[in-house]
């Protein structure tokens, strides 16, 4: 039922829709004009799909001295190919200290899972960790839950 109000009511001579309003979309609802932006997966040109919380900086790490050993060397020497050569003797060194890195704080991380069970504030915990590890300690619990599943029993 539509009502409408005349000219005589509203005194301007116009003619309003008094109809009510549609219902709204629900959150559910798909809008095909204005889709998610948000991405479905978060792979690295699919190279990194799931990496470790120390890769970024790690990477940061190695090109910074790379860059700097580079820049070092060939202000005092003027040769290029040296600076280059040393530069690039740099990343295995640089790759080495940052796995030894990593590996000692996820082992810090395993010492820390009783104060964090415990939910004692990170304050309060005898020392703190560089990387946060939860996100890498569930795929490896799914990925040895896999393995466990798929692997076949022996009789």
């Amino acid at each position: 039922m539509q009502r409408y109000i005349t000219s005589a009511q509203s005194g301007l001579g116009l003619k309003f829709n008094l109809k009510p309003f549609p219902a709204m979309a629900s959150i559910n609802d798909i809008d095909e004009e204005n889709p998610n932006v948000t991405q479905k997966n978060k792979q690295f040109f699919g190279i990194f799909k799931d990496p470790e919380p120390g890769l970024t900086i790690g990477a940061i790490s190695m090109f910074a001295t790379f860059m700097m050993t580079n820049m070092f060397v060939y202000g005092l020497t003027g040769k290029a190919k040296l600076a280059y050569l040393i530069s690039i003797g740099t990343i295995p060194l640089t790759t080495g200290l940052n796995i030894i890195d990593q590996q000692q704080d996820y082992e810090k991380w395993k010492e820390l899972r009783a104060f964090r069970s415990k939910s004692i504030p990170e304050r309060f915990q005898p020392y703190r960790c560089k990387y946060d590890w939860t996100e890498f300690e569930k795929r490896e619990l799914l990925r040895k839950a896999q393995e466990a599943a798929n692997k076949p029993d022996e009789e």
